[in-house]
């Protein structure tokens, strides 16, 4: 981890963020090691001017993260990539009037109430999986783009229309989306223990 990137955990107000910080740096560290064949020393995580985090000096090696709860994900492809994952807890559903599109907020509110917290983060994942992927943070203004689940079927109203969207299976306590270019796919999705990723640097630092 580079002296800036500690001195930006530093600031995080709660140490549940910054503990998250940091392990959503090892877990990247350590897929890009393992998999990628790189070496601790070779990652160099930056940030655009909009925040979005980014490896120098590989750019086929595109990268995003999110941790929320329990569960730091991580999604890695040669393309570009946005994830999010947020735990399902009571939420003033009023935040949906406000910040997403009139059709979102109705499709929450046709709802059943025992299912309308459900839809809430269902939308909320997808809109902040695509402003993640397009890198440009909350410039873009979440009533811009709209959302429609039916049936997992995924539609997307907006300017950008070269995207695939899914919500992903990880817990039934949590909902995640990805955003990816369309045409490509997912290939694999892997579960890692913190025992897991912990263990990989003890038993590196032995070699």
């Amino acid at each position: 981890m580079t002296k800036e990137r500690a001195a930006n955990t530093s600031n995080f107000r709660f140490d549940k963020n910054k503990i998250d910080a940091i392990l959503s740096e090892l877990l990247l560290r350590a897929i890009l090691c393992q998999q990628f064949h790189l070496k601790n020393n070779q990652i160099n995580i930056q940030k655009t001017k909009l925040g979005k985090p980014y490896l120098e000096g590989f750019p086929n090696i595109q990268f995003n993260y999110s941790h929320s709860g329990d569960y730091i994900i991580l999604g890695i492809s040669d393309k570009k990539v946005g994830i999010d994952i947020e735990e399902i807890t009571p939420i003033d559903l009023s935040i949906a009037e406000h910040y997403f599109c009139s059709k979102e907020y109705s499709a929450i509110m046709a709802e059943r109430e025992e299912h309308q917290v459900e839809t809430f983060f269902s939308i909320w994942c997808l809109k902040e999986s695509y402003v993640k992927y397009t890198g440009k943070g909350m410039t873009i203004p979440l009533t811009s783009f709209c959302f429609t689940v039916r049936d997992e079927v995924i539609q997307f109203e907006g300017k950008d229309e070269n995207m695939r969207f899914e919500l992903l299976p990880i817990s039934e306590y949590y909902k995640t989306a990805i955003c990816y270019q369309d045409k490509e796919r997912i290939d694999s999705i892997e579960e890692r223990t913190l025992q897991e990723i912990l263990r990989y640097f003890d038993t590196s630092k032995e070699k």
